[in-house]
């Protein structure tokens, strides 16, 4: 394990002091930046691979309807769970001169509030189940409840790691920060997988968020040694403190909204005999793009937050970063959430051998729409929090979430189907982002062309690299492989397949990954390097010189 402490004494003038480092030079908060999001990304991406194992293995044992109510599930929460810890982190990153103050009364009232929330979201699951059995859509009745009920349980019990996370935060110790993101990962999914492989079904999901509350909580003390609970709650302050984060609160339920509020606005308006199944169907597609937002958006706002907020008495300089963030997000989130829309039918045929194929469509329409949701989460939104906008803030996610519902309740009105769902949510979305990210960066005086251009060159650049990559597999190599290289139910032959784990895996799959692989990569770099040269270098200035040079030597930049 690196020594944290001597990592936060390098981020920090003074270690002690969580207001350290706010005189750091451009350079400098550049290069917190880029090292902050590489040892968050670098972990991240570990962990990834075993979500993506998790996502095999849920994929393979769970049905369409067992996705279909967790999806149920996770939306309830979406309306009430967000209000968790009262907003106390974002404030107390937001101010980090005040943290000393603050930590103690926070800390108290986040916790008050978890307790709360968690007896309600209890009951509101209570409620939707009796209500959605007593119209068919529930097999049996207790199955939602059950798991609403698992997921409250662990709001309290995650009280303590909202002030820890914070302290992190404030003393930019990244790399201490990736290692807590990193741990919570390894038993979420290393816990799902185990859990659905011994057949427990849509518990798989809920169950390890109790392992992960108190895991997170006993680590994070190990990085900190703060004792939030032995300062005094000072009850008299909390009025102030919701004053303060009324808005970071409100954000945090439309966000939740926005991620996760499409099953249940969906599911009353679909067919009563299939509306558990597509909803299963669009939250399986969600799930894999959920995947690729943590590792980018998600990752990117615990870095940028805290220097953005480092920035705020400086307009021209944070305009000037703001944009720099935007199109080096945009290029890469494009490329990969393309990237995993394209691979995913021959990974489908693959792993599942058909039995995910409609999500494979519905996630090829749903990934531009979520390309514009990563830079919504990566740029307007951390830096309406980094420059205590917070009213901003919760209009950024009140407008996505009003237009996510919008599209969910649309696509179960006039479609019965995953494809119309899933288009219905995408158009929303894409428009929602767009319009919220041109309009909440115009206090900075960025032209409004040149942001356009920042979020949708690479977003252009990578449906171009896709279509490219889909048209040489689809009209040039799959053609002229023989269809006994394919899985169909009467070609399940050794003859045609290697044996791995007692399983037939097809060649024809692999040939279309390692194609689809080299030929959009080799698009993408191009296009690129010929329309967004600009951008590649921003991109590449910001990473350690070891990485960079060569970059540039293989690039010519």
């Amino acid at each position: 394990m690196p020594d944290e402490h001597s990592e936060s004494r390098s981020t920090s003038e003074n270690p002690s002091d969580p207001s350290g480092g706010s005189s750091a030079t451009p350079t400098q908060l550049g290069r917190h930046a880029a090292s902050g999001f590489l040892w968050i990304l670098v972990n991240t991406a570990a962990t990834k691979l075993l979500q993506i194992v998790a996502i095999a293995v849920m994929g393979t044992m769970l049905t369409q309807e067992d996705f279909g109510l967790f999806s149920i599930a996770l939306s309830i929460s979406a309306f009430i769970a967000t209000f968790r810890d009262s907003g106390v982190r974002d404030l107390l990153v937001s101010r980090p001169k005040e943290y000393n103050q603050l930590v103690g009364p926070c800390f108290w009232l986040s916790t008050t509030t978890n307790f709360a929330l968690g007896f309600i979201l209890g009951i509101t699951g209570e409620i939707a189940d009796a209500v959605l059995f007593a119209q068919g859509k529930l097999a049996n009745k207790g199955d939602l409840s059950k798991l609403v009920w698992i997921m409250a349980a662990a709001l309290p019990l995650g009280s303590p790691s909202s002030t820890m996370v914070a302290r992190l935060k404030v003393d930019l110790r990244f790399k201490a920060l990736s290692w807590q993101m990193t741990i919570a990962s390894l038993v979420r999914y290393g816990g799902q997988i185990t859990l659905a492989l011994l057949g427990w079904g849509p518990l798989s999901y809920v169950l390890p968020l109790l392992a992960i509350s108190i895991v997170d909580s006993l680590f994070l003390y190990y990085l900190t040694r703060e004792k939030a609970w032995t300062h005094r709650p000072m009850i008299k302050s909390w009025p102030e403190i919701w004053r303060s984060t009324q808005w970071i609160i409100y954000a945090s339920v439309a966000a939740g909204i926005t991620s996760q509020g499409f099953s249940a606005v969906a599911a009353p308006f679909l067919p009563q005999a299939t509306s558990i199944h597509i909803t299963g169907v669009v939250f399986f597609a969600l799930s894999l793009l959920f995947t690729v937002e943590s590792l980018i958006g998600n990752n990117l706002v615990q870095v940028m937050l805290p220097i953005l907020s480092r920035m705020s008495d400086d307009p021209k300089r944070l305009g000037t970063a703001t944009l720099r963030v935007l199109a080096l997000t945009t290029l890469v989130a494009a490329p990969a959430t393309i990237f995993t829309a394209l691979l995913f039918a021959p990974v489908e045929q693959l792993v599942w051998n058909g039995k995910w194929t409609e999500s494979a469509v519905a996630l090829f329409i749903l990934a531009p729409g979520f390309v514009l949701r990563n830079v919504v989460i990566s740029v307007p939104a951390p830096l309406m929090q980094a420059t205590g906008r917070f009213r901003s803030y919760f209009l950024i996610w009140l407008f996505t979430a009003i237009a996510a519902l919008c599209g969910s309740a649309l696509g179960g009105i006039f479609f019965a189907n995953s494809e119309g769902l899933a288009l219905c949510i995408a158009i929303f979305v894409f428009a929602s982002c767009a319009f919220v990210t041109v309009h909440f960066l115009r206090p900075l005086n960025i032209p409004t062309i040149l942001i356009l251009d920042s979020i949708l060159r690479g977003l252009l650049i990578a449906v171009a690299a896709g279509c490219v990559a889909w048209f040489i597999n689809h009209e040039l190599v799959t053609p002229h492989l023989p269809q006994s290289f394919f899985f169909t139910p009467d070609n399940e032959k050794p003859l045609h397949a290697m044996i791995i784990l007692g399983r037939s895996v097809h060649f024809g799959p692999l040939i279309q990954i390692a194609m689809l692989t080299a030929s959009f990569c080799l698009a993408f770099i191009t296009l690129v390097r010929v329309l967004a040269s600009d951008q590649l270098r921003d991109a590449i200035s910001v990473l350690p010189n070891r990485l960079a040079d060569p970059a540039r030597r293989v690039l010519r930049l």
